[in-house]
């Protein structure tokens, strides 16, 4: 995985010297939030840095709800499996508030990936993960969250500038105690590929598999009872009630597949 370089102070002008990062998102006093969005707004940006660390082009990220959906991050091209399970294994690094919540869908996803593929455990796919994170102070990805919350939806190409204006704002909070700047290589996706990872409420995602403008596939993950497409029997979630049609985990229960998760 190569490493950003990482740019000392010295060499970066001052947050007053020079024009502002996104000049069109208001200063962080003036950003009203909800803490529940910049939660989940952290944990879409930990799998995007993950994944850009790795090469892989973001599309989008989302914290906009619809329906079930609680947040988006829409990855560009075809992802192999090792590096999806690194990806995954981000939603499970420590977010800026000192954990990391709404993992368990993601922990799945990676102990099936290697049960059936071998490659990396959940515990070595959350230390690349942790390692490709960790260029990033927990307070400066706190900002990038709020300015992702407050945005609502970003495009992959604003990720970069994103993160430049959160490490400027903590730089200028510090009073030139600064840190150094550490820039984003932001990849394209060259491909006609994508694969949208919807996040739901209680440990549930959704996986939709588009090639060439068709959605191929589409699965659904339960991160308490390791369920695919159902629940397994005396799963908590299996009580639950959902009236939304794009949810089939609240459809009649069948017995979870067996098979991968990505392809």
């Amino acid at each position: 995985m190569a490493r950003a370089e990482v740019i000392q102070p010295k060499q970066v002008e001052s947050f007053r010297a020079i024009r502002l990062p996104l000049s069109f998102v208001p200063e962080a006093k003036n950003r009203i939030t909800s803490p529940d969005i910049v939660s989940v707004a952290s944990h879409e940006l930990n799998h995007a840095l993950v994944a850009l660390a790795h090469g892989i082009p973001i599309e989008s990220i989302s914290v906009i709800p619809s329906g079930n959906i609680l947040g988006r991050t829409t990855l560009g091209g075809i992802v192999s499996l090792e590096t999806m399970k690194v990806i995954a294994a981000g939603g499970g690094v420590h977010t800026h508030d000192g954990h990391a919540e709404g993992y368990g869908s993601d922990k799945y996803k990676v102990d099936v990936l290697h049960h059936f593929h071998g490659g990396h455990s959940w515990e070595s796919a959350k230390s690349q993960a942790a390692s490709a994170l960790s260029v990033y102070s927990r307070e400066v990805r706190r900002k990038a969250a709020e300015i992702v919350a407050y945005l609502g939806k970003v495009s992959g190409s604003l990720i970069g500038e994103i993160m430049l204006r959160a490490q400027m704002e903590i730089n200028e909070e510090k009073h030139g105690e600064s840190e150094p700047i550490v820039p984003i290589n932001i990849a394209e996706n060259k491909s006609e590929g994508y694969t949208i990872i919807d996040n739901l409420p209680n440990n549930i995602s959704k996986i939709t598999y588009v090639i060439v403008g068709e959605k191929k596939r589409e699965e659904f993950l339960c991160g308490i009872c390791h369920g695919v497409d159902s629940h397994m029997e005396k799963c908590p979630n299996s009580k639950l009630k959902d009236d939304s049609k794009e949810n089939i985990f609240f459809l009649p229960r069948l017995l979870p597949r067996e098979g991968t998760i990505f392809s």
